[in-house]
């Protein structure tokens, strides 16, 4: 069987339910195998596809060890990675995620460091920013809830990369906002012990505040070439960087949002892309209908919609905007002789002018400053076959790069190069209620009984009216033992009924204390539920227990 007539081959992945629990497959025991192999696959691709894949690698990866793309700080200048070793690798937004996306960064270090190669963090600061904050829970432990603390002064959703800080001082204050909202719940503070955001916002703060300010007018200064240092994302990712340092992790972080320029590492792997792209395009839209049938998925926008045509325009899986608008858009190429036109089927368009670069230019005839970037199956398809000798994905990941494993297959002719999923589960140390589901289902069922089964609670009440109750459930037991005629059926059931009925009506009382009880109990499953989240950001957790524990998840063992 050829590459290209492998099928879709769906994985269930789930995150653990334990606190303290990862999912790490392949282990790191088999990081030596992993890159081995995946090297030794990567020389077979020219032969197989007839592309020059070799080069492609050679070039993007020369690119973004010697060019800018690496973010550089003082906590990391004098190790810069170096060609010829192989090259470990993962891709988040720049965004204060959960432990268990951050223990991605632990284990790219820890598997670096075992086949001596280089960890890099790809930061996808294309993506958009919904929400520049975080939530956290706040309350109290009876009655908790979440609130939404914010980085900075809102603004309209854009990409990472166009993000920049608003209100410095609202940013500046972050920390403290978080710790009013969270402090109530926690019972170690009182000791002294520390947040990792303590640890973390100094470090934003040195990367963002003193570069943000003008030194003359003490306002925003958002001119000149330094542009990127006063980005959001960049110093949350500058600040995460130099805290994963001192932690003894010896990870890089690099800049997607440079990266994939026209002048840059990925401009000769999407020119080929898009030359080819009457070919792909059909074949996208194949697998992506393969792949939610394997996987019972109904909606036509999961894991991403089908790709549209209009006319000679086909859709591709890239954005287009251009400045100073943000608002990203679907970019359409088409042929036009023996080259392609990008556009966005509004004003924008993209002639290239040969593979040595590419035109900018609306449909105006003004020149313009457009950014092109791909979407998440070409970003991910890029890193993992040209850029990387071994991919760290999350579970969603790993589920979309089913998909993207097909599309290598039937396009490229090649077989694609394994990668890990990682993820882990931890909860923040805050007493939670002891009350389960099946707890509240349990007090359910008993509300349910007071009505047809009112006799199972006899002994539960007293006096008079447990002795009636008594004497009704002998009678309905009677009643029911004896049957019933078909002469007598009416009557008989009429008998039954009304015993259940003046039970259930002495047992009013405690039908009442049940529902009371159970209304108790889905408060404190819902405050659980709250509480138990795995969602909340790795800030939130003590500094000296979650580092440690992601280390540990991420040693090496036979």
């Amino acid at each position: 069987m050829s590459a290209a007539d492998v099928p879709i081959r769906s994985r269930r992945l789930r995150a653990p339910r334990e606190d303290g629990a990862a999912l790490i497959d392949p282990p790191v025991t088999e990081a030596h195998k992993l890159v081995a192999a995946n090297l030794a696959l990567a020389e077979t691709w020219d032969r197989a596809s007839g592309l020059p894949i070799a080069k492609w690698r050679s070039t993007a990866r020369d690119r973004l060890l010697h060019g800018s793309a690496l973010i550089h700080n003082e906590t990391a200048a004098q190790d810069a990675p170096v060609l010829g070793r192989p090259l470990i690798m993962a891709g988040h937004q720049p965004s204060l995620f959960h432990p268990g996306v951050w223990l991605k960064s632990f284990l790219l270090d820890r598997i670096a460091k075992e086949v001596d190669g280089h960890g890099i963090n790809l930061i996808v600061d294309y993506d958009t920013v919904r929400h520049a904050g975080i939530r956290v829970p706040t309350g109290t432990l009876a009655a908790p809830c979440v609130v939404d603390v914010p980085l900075d002064a809102p603004a309209a959703e854009m990409p990472w990369e166009e993000r920049k800080i608003i209100d410095v001082d609202h940013f500046r204050n972050f920390s403290t906002r978080v710790h009013e909202a969270i402090d109530p719940l926690l019972d170690f503070r009182s000791g002294g012990r520390r947040l990792l955001i303590d640890s973390l916002w100094p470090r934003v703060e040195a990367f963002a505040i003193d570069r943000l300010r003008d030194p003359i007018a003490g306002g925003l200064d958002l001119s000149g070439p330094s542009r990127r240092e006063r980005r959001l994302g960049d110093c949350l990712a500058q600040g995460r960087h130099a805290l994963e340092r001192s932690l003894g992790l010896t990870t890089w972080e690099a800049n997607l949002s440079w990266f994939v320029g026209w002048s840059c590492g990925m401009h000769e792997f999407l020119d080929h892309l898009l030359s080819r792209w009457l070919e792909l395009h059909p074949i996208y839209n194949a697998a992506l209908q393969e792949y939610r049938t394997i996987n019972h998925i109904r909606s036509r926008n999961h894991p991403v919609p089908d790709l549209a045509s209009d006319g000679e325009w086909l859709e591709t899986p890239l954005w287009i905007w251009a400045h100073p608008e943000v608002q990203r858009n679907r970019a359409y190429v088409r042929r036009v002789g023996n080259h392609w036109e990008l556009s966005d089927r509004a004003r924008l368009r993209v002639s290239p002018l040969g593979a040595g670069g590419a035109a900018r230019w609306d449909e105006a005839g003004f020149k313009s400053m457009i950014n092109v970037r791909p979407r998440a199956l070409i970003t991910t398809m890029f890193a993992r076959l040209i850029l990387s000798d071994l991919f760290i994905h999350g579970i969603g990941g790993a589920k979309y790069d089913e998909l993207t494993d097909v599309l290598i297959r039937r396009f490229f002719g090649i077989e694609p190069p394994a990668y890990v999923t990682a993820t882990a589960t931890f909860r923040l140390p805050i007493a939670r209620p002891k009350v389960s589901e099946s707890d509240v289902r349990a007090i359910e069922r008993r509300i349910r009984d007071t009505r047809h089964r009112p006799e199972s609670f006899v002994g539960e009440l007293a006096g008079n009216q447990q002795r009636e109750l008594a004497q009704l459930a002998a009678q309905k037991k009677e009643l029911i033992a004896a049957g019933w005629m078909e002469r007598q059926k009416k009557a008989w059931h009429d008998r039954v009924t009304a015993c259940n009925e003046r039970m259930s009506a002495l047992l009013d009382g405690v039908r009442q204390k049940l529902i009371h009880e159970r209304e108790r109990q889905l408060a404190a499953l819902h405050a659980a539920d709250l509480l138990g989240s795995r969602e909340f950001s790795f800030v939130l957790f003590p500094e000296e227990t979650l580092p440690r524990a992601l280390l540990d998840l991420c040693a090496a063992r036979p």
